[in-house]
C-alpha cells in the first residue's frame, strides 16, 4: 500500500515529485497539525466508473484516481 500512496497519480502528488526531482535545495513548509501516520494503508476504496478505483489512505488523502491499467502496471513492476 505504501507504492501506491507514493505513485499517486493526483495533480498534487505529482507536481510535489516533480518537484523533488529538480536538483537544488527544496524548502518545504510541513503542516504538523496533521498526524503521519507510521506507514500507508488504504481505510476505503470506491470504484470509478468502469476504469479506475479511488482510494482514502490513512493520512487523509483522497484525490488520486487509479487507473485498472496503472494498477496493473505498479503490480508488474512490483514483481
Amino acid at each position: 500500500m505504501a507504492q501506491l500512496r507514493k505513485e499517486c497519480p493526483c495533480a498534487n502528488c505529482r507536481i510535489e515529485r516533480e518537484k523533488l526531482a529538480q536538483p537544488g535545495p527544496i524548502l518545504r513548509v510541513l503542516d504538523s497539525s496533521a498526524p503521519t501516520p507510521p506507514r500507508a494503508e488504504v481505510v476505503e476504496f470506491s470504484p470509478v466508473g468502469r476504469y479506475a478505483l479511488a482510494f482514502l489512505f490513512n493520512d487523509g488523502h483522497s484525490t488520486g484516481i487509479y487507473t485498472f491499467d496503472f494498477l496493473k502496471e505498479t503490480a508488474i513492476k512490483k514483481e
